[in-house]
């Protein structure tokens, strides 16, 4: 009988132990990416505050941007690795469910947040080279016409 006791309390320690081995290793992956967004994302993200005057210098920026969205990518994938361990620790036995649900809410909504603004950027970008583009179409129409105005009164002058 003691043996039998014996044995459910170790089980029992080993599950505590196994426990708080992961959850420190959860806290540790969250805070990472946490800290990533908050720190290198955000300084990446608000250090690109320009749209361009020009559509080359709309375009660069655009290029740019998106070499910014590849440094993130990274983080997106360590984001959604550990959004997987949280779901498979709340379907397990763990203990501090609570806990695990607010700091999983808490990755989310800081990444999220990054994301949305990130997605805003390169929105605002792809326009600004758009405007660009159109706006150097119509200068060049308008320069095309102007020439073959020029030309058609040179010609009517002659008869």
């Amino acid at each position: 009988m003691k043996q039998n006791q014996v044995k459910e309390i170790w089980n029992e320690v080993q599950v505590k132990i196994t426990d708080k081995v992961e959850i420190q290793k959860l806290e540790q992956n969250v805070k990472e990416v946490i800290d990533w967004v908050l720190v290198s994302g955000e300084k990446l993200l608000s250090s690109q505050i320009n749209i361009g005057k020009s559509f080359f210098e709309a375009d660069e920026l655009r290029k740019c941007h998106e070499k910014i969205e590849l440094q993130c990518a990274e983080t997106y994938g360590n984001y959604a690795q550990t959004r997987h361990f949280v779901n498979r620790l709340l379907k397990g036995t763990c203990s501090n469910r609570q806990d695990i649900a607010n700091q999983r809410n808490y990755m989310d909504t800081v990444c999220q947040n990054f994301a949305v603004r990130l997605e805003k950027r390169r929105n605002i970008l792809i326009v600004s080279v758009r405007f660009h583009r159109t706006v150097q179409e119509i200068f060049q129409n308008i320069s095309d016409m102007t020439k073959f105005l020029q030309t058609e009164c040179t010609m009517d002058e002659l008869h």
